[in-house]
Formats: C-alpha cells, structure tokens, sequence
C-alpha cells in the first residue's frame, strides 16, 4: 500500500516525489499497489467538482494532478511500472455512493487495509507529512508484525519515498 498525503508538499515537489515513488515501487517490485492519498480524486475518472472525493484539500493546484498524471502514466504500457497494477477504494467502490460519501467509512476501510497490506510506502518529508492516519497504520503493522509467525506476508512495517 502506498499513502501519500500530498496537500502539504511544496508545489514544485510534486513531480520529483511523483518520480521517487515510481522508483520505490519498481525497487520494491511491488505488482498490486494500493494507493490511498488525500488527492481529491479517483485516480481515474472525472475531475470534476461533483466527483471531488475530499472536502478538506484547500491548497490544490494543477501540480497535484501533474503528480498523479506522472504516476498513472508509470503504470499505462511502456511506463516504468508497466505490468504492475494501482487500485484505489474509489475505484473499488464504484456504484457504492453512500459508502463513497462516509469520508469516514473510508478511512477507515484504507486504514485496514494499509496495516494487513504486504508492504508499506509513505512519504518521506519534503513528499508529504506523518499524518495520524499514517501513525496509526504503522503502529497497527508493528503489531501485525509481532503477531504474524510468517513474516513474509508482511515485508516491512513502513518504507518512505522521497
């Protein structure tokens, strides 16, 4: 799973963090990436006001979407991580619009997810900030960590990029 709380990055990082994280992932060799941010879109869709998936984004520009553009573009055939796939709960939830409208059922569903997730990517100061969000998830890793007996479904608690 990848978490990238973009609204506080410097605009004019967005594109260099855009590029570590397709290098974190290749690196990772991680095939199904999860991405969960607070970007206020489906990955892939409209943009459009009526779809926004976050109310609180108030410093969003068109350097976000350029970010996002140059990830989703990693992935499209001939790009960096071509044969790797990148799911969102957005996507997931299609056609499930009362769930699409809990911001908090959605947090909480990443969140899930983001602690039994094989691997764990964040972004690294400078790429976005330690959030709770992010706390809680490592902190729920390190106790998945403990527990588990087979530590090769779960590869690490937290890697950065950036």
């Amino acid at each position: 799973m990848v978490h990238w709380r973009m609204e506080s990055v410097p605009h004019d990082a967005l594109s260099q963090c855009a590029y570590a994280l397709i290098d974190a992932l290749h690196s990772a060799d991680i095939r199904k990436v999860w991405f969960a941010s607070d970007y206020p879109y489906a990955l892939r869709g409209p943009r459009l006001a009526a779809t926004r998936k976050s109310s609180t984004f108030k410093d969003f520009g068109n350097r976000h979407t350029e970010a996002v553009d140059i990830l989703l573009e990693a992935f499209d055939g001939g790009g960096d991580l071509q044969g790797f796939e990148i799911l969102e709960l957005a996507e997931r939830l299609e056609g499930s619009d009362h769930l699409m409208a809990d911001s908090g059922v959605l947090g909480i569903l990443d969140k899930v997810i983001g602690i039994k997730a094989s691997f764990f990517l964040s972004a690294a100061p400078g790429c976005g900030r330690k959030s709770s969000f992010t706390r809680q998830i490592i902190d729920g890793r390190i106790g998945e960590f403990d527990e588990v007996k087979d530590h090769h479904r779960l590869r690490n608690v937290v890697d950065y990029f950036g």
